[in-house]
């Protein structure tokens, strides 16, 4: 779970144990919902808010009525980084600026990095992250004790409750 700086509330599902099922990506907003799965990209446009509906609706599991449209994309390089360096070296060739930049790619480190920590000691993290109890984390995981960088963690109090 994630809070916005606002207090809006984002969810973020990781899972990499489902055997045959497609890599997918699904974001869902307030007013639509985009789910990409190979070179599938869906858009589901929600005809009531989600808030709205949620608020209005009297039925438990009821769905707003939706409208979705399908698009195929252009072939990828199937998942890996050679569009990204590719983006890089143009940048570079003619002088503008990359696609994702050294600021956004920090930005994705972080998230991942706070997720990590979040997911070992099993406490909420804020971000920017506290760079002490990461490493604490990251020296015990590279010495094979977590549970030692759990205690520590939890014992110095570097993780809010």
């Amino acid at each position: 779970m994630l809070e916005y700086s606002n207090g809006a509330p984002g969810y973020l599902n990781i899972n990499t144990v489902e055997h045959g099922l497609k890599q997918r990506i699904d974001i869902i907003g307030d007013r639509a919902a985009l789910e990409w799965a190979g070179d599938q990209l869906t858009i589901h446009r929600f005809k009531e808010s989600l808030s709205d509906f949620r608020a209005n609706s009297p039925a438990m599991f009821a769905a707003p009525e939706v409208v979705s449209e399908e698009i195929t994309l252009p072939p990828g390089d199937g998942g890996g980084h050679l569009a990204v360096y590719r983006d890089l070296q143009d940048a570079i060739a003619t002088g503008r600026t990359p696609r994702t930049d050294g600021r956004s790619a920090l930005m994705a480190l972080e998230l991942a990095n706070a997720i990590t920590l979040s997911s070992y000691t099993d406490r909420a993290v804020t971000l920017p992250l506290d760079r002490a109890a990461y490493g604490a984390l990251l020296a015990d995981l590279r010495q094979g004790d977590r549970e030692k960088g759990d205690k520590e963690i939890r014992r110095r109090g570097d993780i809010q409750n």
